[in-house]
C-alpha cells in the first residue's frame, strides 16, 4: 500500500540518519579527545571563546582568576593597581592609572602561568608571570622592539624644528627602555615645550646637553611626554644640535 512505501522509506531515512550519527559521535569523540589534550597541555583553545565579555574589574584581583579562561579587564583611573597584582600595580608600586588588559591563565592548579597584555595607548604592553605552588613570580615585561622615524612620530611645538636633513634619527624602543636621538635645527628658540614623546615615560626626569660653544641647555621630560627646554635658549646658528638621550617608558 501507499501508507506500506512510506513507511518504508521512513524505515530507510531513519537507518541513515542512524549511520551518520555514529559517524558524528566517532568524530565528536575524536574531538574531545584532542580538546582534553590541548587542555592537559594547558592550551585550553576551546575554551578561550568562552570567556571575553569585559568586565568593570575595578577590586579584581589577577591572583584569584580560574585557569583555562581568559577576560578583559577594565582598572579606572585612580585605582590602586598594586594590591590587586596587576602587571602595572606590581611593577610600580600605587600605580593608578587608567588601564584596560586582557588575561589569559593557563596551567595546572600548582603550575599556572599567567599572561596579560594591556591595550590602552598610553600603556601598552604583554606581561608574563607563573604560579610555583601557591607563590606567584614577579610580573615580566615581554620584550618587543620598535624603531621610529622622529619627523613623524615626535610632534614639535612652539617654533621648534628638525634639521632639515631629516636622514639621521631613531626612536628606538625595546621592552619599556626608549632611546632618542634626532637633530634639532639651531633656531635661537626659547625655553618652552619642545615637542610630545611617543612613549609615555615612567617618572620625570632632567637631562643636560653640552654643545661645542659650551652652552649649557636643561631639558626635561614629563610622565605626560612632554619634552621641555627649560633653561637656556638653543644658539641661532641655523646648524644642528644632537638631541640623544634615554629613558624609561611605562
Amino acid at each position: 500500500t501507499i501508507l506500506g512505501e512510506i513507511e518504508g522509506r521512513d524505515e530507510d531515512l531513519l537507518n541513515k540518519i542512524n549511520e551518520l550519527s555514529e559517524a558524528d559521535v566517532d568524530l565528536l569523540d575524536k574531538i574531545n579527545v584532542l580538546r582534553t589534550n590541548l587542555d592537559t597541555g594547558g592550551l585550553a583553545v576551546a575554551k578561550i571563546k568562552q570567556n571575553g565579555a569585559p568586565v568593570d574589574s575595578d577590586m579584581n584581583d589577577l591572583s584569584v582568576f580560574e585557569i583555562g579562561k581568559y577576560i578583559s579587564l577594565y582598572y579606572g583611573e585612580g585605582v590602586n593597581q598594586t594590591p590587586l597584582n596587576t602587571p602595572f600595580g606590581v611593577l610600580f608600586n600605587g600605580y593608578s592609572t587608567i588601564t584596560w588588559y586582557n588575561v589569559y591563565t593557563f596551567g595546572q592548579s600548582s603550575r599556572v602561568t599567567q599572561l596579560a597584555f594591556s591595550s590602552f595607548g598610553h600603556n601598552q604592553g604583554a606581561f608574563i608571570r607563573h604560579k610555583h605552588d601557591s607563590t606567584w613570580s614577579k610580573w615580566e615585561r615581554i620584550a618587543t622592539t620598535t624603531s621610529l622615524n622622529p619627523t613623524t612620530t615626535l610632534k614639535l611645538l612652539n617654533g621648534f624644528q628638525f634639521f632639515p636633513d631629516t636622514s639621521f634619527g631613531n626612536i628606538s624602543k625595546s621592552g619599556n627602555n626608549v632611546h632618542v636621538n634626532f637633530l634639532l635645527l639651531a633656531n635661537g628658540a626659547s625655553p618652552n615645550t619642545i615637542g610630545i614623546l611617543p612613549y609615555l615615560p615612567l617618572r620625570s626626569e632632567i637631562k643636560f646637553l653640552n654643545i661645542r660653544s659650551n652652552i649649557n641647555l636643561e631639558f626635561r621630560i614629563f610622565t605626560d611626554g612632554r619634552f621641555t627646554l627649560e633653561a637656556g635658549s638653543l644658539p641661532n646658528t641655523s646648524s644642528f644640535l644632537v638631541i640623544d638621550f634615554e629613558y624609561t617608558c611605562v
